[in-house]
């Protein structure tokens, strides 16, 4: 990252971190942001301010859950063994509907008619963001969300309606993307494409393919047709250079914020998952060098997920490694990916039979996932081979289908997010849930608990949810 790009974020950073911590929260008032500003001012704050909420809280708690990363102490701990109370949702109910929805909003407000790019990466990145929300949560504000100040309690709208709205600004994106003039280019003011209008396009066309594909066992015509329109379209990302990744440095204040977790703030409450560990040497994966770093131990020492024994001495266990947090925290946050995309694809053409090869979507996912972990050469060779022989190997769509989910677990290290949808979704990799588990009847979270704030001062929200309820899309 050049020195301009990354003083530039580090402001921004440094800004979010001043304000965006409060105690408290209304999601229709964001009192901390001036109301006129220009839209390529609050661009890259906002897209900072997203990769934050999807890098810290919620990726803790989720690849705890996935069981990449074990608890050793303090609230990663508690998300090992699924203690939750709501109140580590506040900052993150705070940051995307009071901090990153809404400036996205304000990009919409501000920018002009004939500013169509503005407007579609508005779209994508509200449609990207209600998304995780409603995954997460279930019933979450949509449509009076963000409104005006006087709706100081939003109803909680059904979640497959909110699918319908995230939809339709993915289409309504796609349709201001195709169109004549797009107005004021963002330029480096997009962290992410600087302005690059056909990768947005690509993008917005990809996360209608994640989001149809989430529903597939509720509505597989649909999601089939859907889908098969995409693929037939031929505009959706077509390498790990349309990654959607927000970049970070090496100062401190600007690193990944799973970095200044784990090697700045709370190095003693984090190690890696002795599971996720078992799994990629018991494949020989390459990628755990990139993955992991064994600090000079010449074996990886992780902690079995909940916390029931004796963690490793910080000194000796391993730590994150350059794929997943940067050497000195500069890796981008990953939010969706090429490789992210073909597996979905492969997924869908086991499942739902759309156009394409399942296998060839495979090995283009496990390819890119490879070569953006900076595994080349014969270890790649080998490794892709020993998969796709597996692949081959399987003898159902089923069966075939648990290997590209292990896969796709792996390759999105650093995701937990993504891979807590993939699981719940298709009940892959098969987990065993924590032995000290704070969950109800002992099983795996399948949710995340409402915003306690949020459940004191909205009296829409009636009661708490359960973490073993699952969101309207996870059916067996």
């Amino acid at each position: 990252m050049n020195t301009m790009k990354s003083n530039y974020i580090f402001l921004l950073v440094s800004l979010l971190l001043f304000t965006g911590c409060e105690d408290w929260l209304d999601i229709n008032n964001d009192p901390n942001n001036p109301v006129d500003v220009s839209p390529d001012r609050i661009l890259p704050a906002a897209q900072v301010n997203t990769a934050f909420i999807m890098g810290k809280d919620l990726n803790l708690q989720t690849l705890a859950i996935v069981q990449q990363l074990a608890g050793t102490n303090n609230q990663l701990l508690s998300y090992d063994t699924y203690f939750f109370n709501g109140t580590e949702a506040d900052n993150v109910w705070f940051g995307i509907y009071a901090g990153a929805l809404l400036d996205f909003k304000k990009i919409s407000e501000t920018a002009s008619d004939d500013d169509a790019l503005y407007q579609a990466i508005s779209d994508i990145h509200m449609a990207y963001l209600f998304g995780v929300t409603t995954d997460l949560y279930g019933d979450v504000p949509f449509q009076e969300s963000l409104q005006d100040i006087d709706i100081v309690a939003p109803v909680f709208d059904d979640q497959s309606m909110i699918y319908d709205g995230i939809l339709g600004m993915l289409e309504n994106a796609e349709t201001l993307l195709n169109g004549d003039d797009l107005g004021n280019n963002p330029g480096a003011s997009d962290l992410i494409y600087g302005g690059d209008a056909e990768k947005w396009l690509r993008l917005g066309n990809s996360l209608q393919v994640k989001y149809w594909l989430q529903q597939r066992k509720i509505n597989p015509s649909e999601a089939a047709s859907a889908i098969t329109a995409l693929v037939n379209g031929d505009e959706l990302l077509r390498n790990n250079g349309d990654n959607f990744n927000v970049p970070f440095g090496t100062t401190n204040g600007n690193q990944h914020p799973l970095y200044d977790f784990a090697f700045n703030r709370r190095p003693g409450d984090i190690a890696i998952s002795q599971r996720f560990i078992d799994s990629l040497n018991v494949l020989n994966d390459p990628r755990i060098d990139e993955f992991i770093n064994d600090q000079g131990q010449g074996t990886y020492l992780g902690y079995e997920n909940g916390g029931t024994g004796t963690p490793p001495l910080q000194a000796v266990r391993a730590v994150l490694g350059t794929f997943p947090v940067g050497d000195n925290g500069e890796a981008p946050m990953r939010l969706y990916t090429y490789y992210t995309q073909e597996f979905l694809l492969a997924e869908a053409a086991l499942m739902l039979d759309i156009p394409g090869d399942a296998r060839t979507y495979y090995e283009n996912a496990l390819t890119a996932s490879l070569d953006a972990s900076g595994v080349d050469g014969s270890d790649a060779q080998t490794y892709l081979a020993s998969r796709l022989a597996a692949f081959d190997a399987a003898g159902s769509d089923e069966e075939q289908l648990q290997v590209v989910i292990r896969d796709k677990w792996v390759s999105q290290f650093g995701n937990g997010v993504e891979s807590f949808n993939d699981w719940r979704r298709t009940g892959y990799p098969e987990f065993q849930p924590s032995s000290t588990p704070g969950t109800s009847d002992g099983s795996i979270p399948v949710r995340l608990l409402y915003s306690a704030n949020e459940l004191s001062s909205n009296p829409n929200l009636e009661n708490q949810s359960q973490l073993i309820d699952p969101v309207w899309w996870d059916v067996d």
